[in-house]
């Protein structure tokens, strides 16, 4: 199924548009990217995206949400049976965040490693830059991470900018690109990453070999 198919199907479900689908489908061919850490998933749009972009390298999409997402309708798991790509994901529903699970990878001998880690979760310095430090591990050499939503803040998001949590925050937490924080200050200050690029909404950084 080509991506004008699939977007006929999930078209109107959020959050990754025909463009962004585009994209990362030939960014994971031109990259013979095989295994693929997703962080945060949301209804799976993406994450079908992703595993389509797989099948042809016979390759495996690993992602991770919040147990909410499981409630959410249409989930992932309706998505991925739709669209004949249930074998081709490992879903992982988490209480309180990804970054358990990735401390559980790093539990596990050998250590799962991926060639593309997709982030596109909490948006946040705290949980997010926790994450850049937990995914660098279990990341290959010549492996890439991309990071959704560089320029999102709390107070323009709809779902969140009216909660008590947000409304309490100090003003320039609640205004500050927080994804763009991690990028800028701790991924693009390792010297172990570079080719750094950014499309859309998007920044994209490659771990270098040597």
């Amino acid at each position: 199924m080509n991506i004008q198919q699939m977007h006929k199907k999930l078209a109107s479900i959020p959050h990754m548009s025909p463009k962004q689908a585009e994209y990362i489908t030939k960014f994971i061919q031109d990259n013979n990217i095989k295994n693929v850490l997703e962080l945060g998933f949301c209804h799976g749009v993406s994450s079908c995206y992703i595993a389509s972009a797989l099948e042809a390298a016979d390759g495996k999409l690993v992602t991770i949400d919040l147990k909410c997402a499981k409630y959410h309708n249409p989930n992932i798991e309706t998505l991925s049976k739709m669209l004949g790509l249930e074998n081709r994901m490992e879903i992982y529903y988490e209480p309180t965040s990804y970054t358990w699970r990735l401390m559980r990878f790093l539990e596990k001998k050998p250590i799962p490693k991926f060639d593309l880690c997709y982030i596109d979760g909490a948006h946040s310095w705290f949980v997010d830059g926790f994450a850049f430090f937990l995914v660098d591990r279990l990341l290959n050499p010549g492996g890439y991470i991309i990071f959704d939503d560089i320029n999102w803040t709390y107070l323009m998001s709809p779902s969140l900018r009216k909660t008590q949590m947000v409304k309490e925050m100090p003003w320039d937490e609640k205004c500050c690109r927080q994804v763009k924080k991690v990028f800028d200050l701790l991924v693009k200050t390792d010297p172990r990453y570079g080719e750094f690029e950014t499309w859309h909404h998007w920044a994209i950084a490659k771990k270098l070999k040597a």
